[in-house]
């Protein structure tokens, strides 16, 4: 039976096979080249994290939960359905979708760097630049995330705008 620990990491791994797919295709995507080129940069910074999180199971013996690699899988593949990258707003939530997933995988560094001193955590990793790491991905895809929004929802006369003059005729 895996410990709460190991299933803490379980969860990780299955959120970054997760993000490396949303990547593959986001790289993939003609409608947006900065998010094209984005996911290009990140790829292989999120494929070491990846690595990482697989070594740290390797330490404690444990094998790839199937349940959880099938539950990515089968979230990456459901996503698509919702996640449309031929246009801007769907290009918008999977980048906030992987903005979000990096803020978990920091919460990640943080705890291991929590149980470090309780020598609970691993001591072969470099966790600060782990966390230097995820903080430079999380500002290069919120400021993505922010320029997409405008791309997304500024242009539309749609319910934001028709909310605005609600607002002002009251």
């Amino acid at each position: 039976m895996a410990s709460p620990f190991t299933t803490y990491l379980h969860d990780h791994l299955a959120g970054a096979r997760f993000a490396v797919s949303l990547l593959e295709d986001l790289n993939a995507q003609t409608v947006d080249a900065d998010a094209a080129a984005l996911a290009a940069s990140l790829l292989p910074r999120i494929r070491q994290d990846r690595a990482v999180v697989e070594g740290l199971l390797d330490d404690f013996c444990e094998d790839p939960s199937t349940f959880k690699e099938m539950a990515a899988w089968f979230t990456q593949k459901a996503s698509r359905l919702k996640l449309t990258l031929s246009k801007p707003d769907g290009i918008f939530e999977a980048v906030e979708l992987l903005t979000l997933g990096v803020l978990g995988k920091l919460a990640l560094w943080n705890t291991l760097r929590t149980l470090e001193p309780l020598d609970m955590g691993p001591t072969h990793l470099d966790l600060g630049s782990l966390i230097a790491g995820a903080e430079s991905q999380h500002a290069a895809l919120e400021a993505l995330r922010r320029r997409l929004a405008i791309k997304a929802f500024a242009a539309e006369s749609g319910p934001l705008r028709s909310q605005d003059a609600r607002v002002a005729k009251a």
